[in-house]
């Protein structure tokens, strides 16, 4: 199991609000998913979401995935 801090900062609310979230996964569909279901209960509405991949937790393939994915990798 790898685990990984998610930044959710908010693009359209005044202040650009920012919640971090830590998310468990197995593979990069699973965070992905993860992901999604955490910006559901957040609400913001439209978002920036940054991965710091500082420790390597994401291999070259899966940042490109993360990416391709509007993901903002740190």
């Amino acid at each position: 199991m790898r685990e990984i801090d998610v930044r959710i900062s908010a693009r359209k609310i005044e202040g650009y609000p920012t919640v971090t979230k830590t998310i468990q996964f197995e593979t990069v569909d699973e965070f992905i998913i993860k992901v999604d279901q955490a910006l559901e209960r957040i609400d913001f509405g439209k978002v920036d979401c940054y991965v710091d991949n500082f420790d390597k937790v994401f291999g070259d393939d899966e940042v490109k995935i993360l990416e391709e994915n509007w993901f903002i990798i740190d």
